[in-house]
This record gives C-alpha cells, sequence and structure tokens, in this order.
C-alpha cells in the first residue's frame, strides 16, 4: 500500500472518529435539556421580573421610537404563567415619561422572544443542520463547549449561529443565533441569548434582538429589543387568582 493511501485512510478514520464524537456529544446536550426541562416542570411556584427596552432608529440611524416596560412574572409549572405590568415609561422631548394605565394596557402584550433548543437538536430537527465542533472557551464564567449550527435548508424556523454549553453539565451558557430564512422585510436579524445558574436552574438572563426592517415607503431602519430577567424567587406559593384571566396587580409579592 502506497503512502498517500495509508495518509487518506489515517485522514478518513480520524474524520469518522470526530464526527462520532460530536454525534455523541449533540445527543448528550439533547438529553441534559430534556432533563433541565423536566427539573423545570417539577418545580413550585416561582416568579422573576423583566423589562423590555425597545428602540427603533430611521434609516439615519436617528432614534424615532424608545421605550420601557418592566413586568413581574408569575409561574406555575408546567404550563401556568402571568405577566403583569407594573411600570412603563417612553422616552420623548427629552426626557422619560410614565405612561398612563390606560395607554399601558395596550402595548407589549407578547411573552417576548422565545427559544427552545429542540428546535435544533431533538433527533428529528438535528437532521436539518450541520454542527460543527469549535472547541473549548471560557464564556461568562463557564468552562464551555462551543459548536457551530448551519440549517442545511433555510426556513423561518431553522437557525444558523453558534451555541456555547457548560462543559461537563452541557447545560446553555450562550447562543447567538440568525434566521436561516428571514421574514419578509426583514433585511437581517439576529437573536442573542444568555443564560444564568440561579439556585441550581439555569434560566435566562439577558434576551437581545437586533433586526434591519424595509417596509416598502412606510419605514426603513432598524429595531433593537433589550430584555433583562432578574430577581428569580423560586419555592414560592401563589394563590390560584393569580393565574386568573382577568388578574390586575400594581406590585409584586414581597
Amino acid at each position: 500500500m502506497k503512502i498517500t493511501q495509508i495518509l487518506f485512510l489515517i485522514v478518513l478514520k480520524s474524520a469518522f472518529s470526530h464526527a462520532q464524537e460530536v454525534d455523541t456529544l449533540i445527543e448528550n446536550i439533547y438529553r441534559q435539556n430534556l432533563q433541565q426541562e423536566q427539573k423545570l416542570m417539577q418545580m413550585s411556584d416561582y416568579l422573576f421580573k423583566q423589562r423590555i427596552d425597545f428602540i427603533k432608529k430611521d434609516g439615519d440611524g436617528d432614534i424615532d421610537e424608545q421605550s420601557q416596560r418592566e413586568f413581574v412574572v408569575y409561574v406555575r409549572p408546567p404550563d401556568q404563567q402571568k405577566r403583569i405590568l407594573i411600570k412603563a415609561r417612553d422616552y420623548a422631548d427629552g426626557e422619560w415619561q410614565d405612561i398612563t394605565e390606560k395607554r399601558r394596557s395596550g402595548r407589549h402584550k407578547g411573552e417576548g422572544n422565545k427559544f427552545s433548543l429542540n428546535e435544533i437538536f431533538n433527533p428529528e430537527a438535528r437532521k436539518n443542520y450541520l454542527f460543527n465542533y469549535q472547541g473549548v472557551e471560557w464564556v461568562d464564567g463557564h468552562h464551555s463547549e462551543r459548536i457551530q449550527v448551519t440549517a442545511l435548508e433555510a426556513g423561518e424556523n431553522r437557525f444558523n449561529g453558534e451555541l456555547w454549553f457548560a462543559r461537563g453539565e452541557l447545560d446553555l451558557v450562550k447562543a447567538i443565533l440568525s434566521p436561516s430564512e428571514l421574514p419578509g422585510s426583514v433585511d437581517s436579524m439576529q437573536m442573542v441569548f444568555d443564560m444564568q445558574k440561579v439556585n441550581g436552574y439555569w434560566v435566562p438572563k439577558h434576551i437581545e434582538m437586533r433586526a434591519e426592517i424595509s417596509f416598502l415607503f412606510f419605514f426603513s431602519g432598524i429595531i433593537e429589543s433589550d430584555i433583562l430577567f432578574y430577581d428569580y424567587q423560586f419555592n414560592q406559593q401563589f394563590p390560584d387568582s393569580i393565574f386568573d384571566a382577568g388578574t390586575q396587580m400594581n406590585q409584586t409579592t414581597k
């Protein structure tokens, strides 16, 4: 056997071995994510606070609209959640102005950006991606495994980007993702997810979204949304009335 053939076989074997290692890592990440989700679903009541900063800039980069909303979010696993607005401000005429209750109710009703690892790592979804292991990095205080994901076919529900998982635990630490197919009128979009470990649970810390928009002749510019999650309070016991559809509260429970 020629030396070139031997070298080719060595390279081929090495590549196959590396692919197996990556596949094992992806499977372990998926299993760890399932365990984390199960752990969260079995928790007692908890709450956290959420602040959303929103900025809309025109085509010249000047701020056209700026607002801030603060919520308290009550959670009863596995599927009950109540988000209540506690503060609303708009920036106008060079200063922040509190918004009246009437104007508050019609804005920021959504739950914010959501992302599940199952959209990429479950056995069915992962067939739609190419995974490239990028090594180990120090990210947000954690030794983390870095993985690059690339959608094999474009789609609004498929992502391109990079994710970091805490070495050993394999819980998500950080993700930087973009849709592989952009919605209409969106020229570019990037989402950054930062996680934190609180009382043994990995929970959201910060979500940042930036999109460049071109909508016919009506608007061309940039939209930025910054969502901060803080003041997690676990092992609570809330009254059932909190989760009623008509509940209105102006302050959190202490």
